[in-house]
Order: structure tokens, then C-alpha cells, then sequence
């Protein structure tokens, strides 16, 4: 959705690597962009592996299960959180970070203990952070979840 957006904006965009372990989710990017994510979960992923991608932005959605209020919200403890706070970790391990990253998650997210590390490790990494609560059709998508 974040390439789409992009795009239609008439901003040229070349996706360094995309990462995801669903094969239903790889499907659809690879009709949809012609390019298959790489399946290798982001926990295994290496400071050095990250540097070479050279990415000046990263686009992240990680689960939102642990964070749902229709989950059991284990927050930091379910496994599915676990690649975001890997980042956490990379991001101050990189030579070359990112200049910018967004971020999409659910409501909920902000509360939780995954969202104080992760807004942490921003800050003190250098990071300027702003935060929305929005809903998708404000930004021109049919999809009514607040994100």
C-alpha cells in the first residue's frame, strides 16, 4: 500500500527488500509488484544484512496481533512482537539508518509496552517521532479501521 501511495503521488520508488513470512501476503506483492519479499524472518536478520540494502525509508506493519483488543494482547511476550523489537535493536547497530520510518499498527499499539521500546529507541537514536491515530479513508482507503 505504502509503494501504491507513493507512486500515485508521482515519487519514483525502488523497494531495496521486502520482508514477510506469510506466503498468502507474498502472493499478492509479487502479482502486485513483480518483485517476491524474501521469506527470512527480520529476527534473523544482521546489522550488516540491513546495511546493505542501503534504504533510506523503511515502510513497517508488524503484527498486530499482540496488540488487538480482540487478542490476548501479550503485548512484548507473544512471539509475533518479537521482530519489531529486533529492529529496535538494529537500528541502533546499523552504520547507515534509515532517514525515515513509518510505521502502521492498530489501536492499542500505542499503549503498549512494545510501543514505549520502540518509541525509546527512536528517540535516543536520534529520531524526530510523530504519531497518528487515522483512519484509513482519511488518507484516501476504503479500509474503516483505525490504524
Amino acid at each position: 500500500a505504502e509503494e501504491w501511495a507513493a507512486r500515485a503521488e508521482g515519487r519514483e520508488v525502488e523497494v531495496a527488500e521486502a520482508f514477510d513470512i506469510s506466503e498468502v501476503a507474498n502472493t499478492v506483492y509479487a502479482h502486485n509488484f513483480k518483485h517476491s519479499p524474501s521469506v527470512k524472518s527480520i529476527v534473523g536478520l544482521t546489522a550488516k544484512a540491513v546495511d546493505s540494502l542501503q534504504a533510506d525509508t523503511w515502510l513497517m506493519s508488524p503484527p498486530c496481533q499482540p496488540y488487538t483488543s480482540q487478542g490476548l494482547q501479550q503485548d512484548d511476550q507473544d512471539p509475533r512482537a518479537q521482530p519489531l523489537l529486533h529492529l529496535c535493536k538494529l537500528i541502533q547497530e546499523v552504520s547507515h539508518p534509515p532517514t525515515f520510518i513509518l510505521l502502521e499498527n492498530v489501536k492499542n499499539f500505542e499503549t503498549s509496552r512494545s510501543h514505549g521500546t520502540w518509541i525509546s529507541t527512536l528517540e535516543s537514536s536520534g529520531y524526530s517521532v510523530h504519531q497518528f491515530l487515522l483512519s484509513p479513508p482519511q488518507i484516501g482507503s476504503p479500509n474503516e479501521r483505525l490504524r
